[in-house]
């Protein structure tokens, strides 16, 4: 059987006599809800798989999470509501680790407020644009090219919060699709350290 790459890895460390910390791994694309077997890989994830592994952490009694990344990014919707499912998830601390690749929409999920972010030696992050696809008259190809533009407004809002930079710069890199080392993500705010 495949290793499910989002499994759910409750394992408690007692770091105080009552705080637990949980594990959950972010593996695979970030898509809409379906059944397993319409899935293109195991690996891949939605909102709703993601709110059950939190539900279920938390319901075993963990007061930490670590949230361990590497991902392509995928559907910017699901990301979002991925975001806020942990910031509602109630958790005394938050740390996000980037193994590998935080692209796209699973960056994302990296700028919640309050979490400590490390990014591994050697791991890339990427922002662009929004992309898509639609199929109609003028006036809904028009509606969906305005969709596009507030998802695009609302990501450089979470990358500035997060990284500090000018909306301006953000523009800049999300408009050129930039690729930063893990050097470059610290640098400019994105993650708060490197793990050698």
């Amino acid at each position: 059987m495949p290793r499910d790459l989002f499994r759910l890895t409750y394992a408690v460390e007692m770091s105080a006599a009552d705080s637990a910390v949980a594990e959950v791994k972010l593996g695979g694309e970030i898509i809409h809800d379906m059944p397993d077997q319409w899935k293109f890989s195991r690996e891949d994830k939605s909102a709703a798989n993601f709110d059950k592994a939190i539900k279920d952490v938390r319901a075993n009694g963990a007061t930490k999470l670590l949230l361990r990344i590497n991902s392509p990014g995928g559907v910017v919707t699901e990301a979002v509501a991925m975001r806020t499912i942990l910031a509602s998830a109630g958790f005394d601390e938050i740390n996000i680790k980037i193994e590998g690749m935080c692209a796209s929409s699973a960056t994302i999920i990296s700028t919640l407020p309050g979490a400590h972010v490390a990014i591994a030696e050697g791991s890339l992050f990427m922002i662009h644009n929004p992309t898509g696809g639609v199929r109609g008259n003028a006036r809904e190809i028009e509606s969906y090219a305005q969709s596009l533009h507030k998802i695009e407004k609302n990501t450089r809002d979470f990358y500035a919060k997060r990284s500090g930079q000018t909306e301006d710069q953000i523009k800049l890199w999300m408009d050129a699709t930039t690729w930063f080392s893990a050097d470059e993500v610290v640098q400019y705010g994105f993650a708060d350290e490197i793990l050698k």
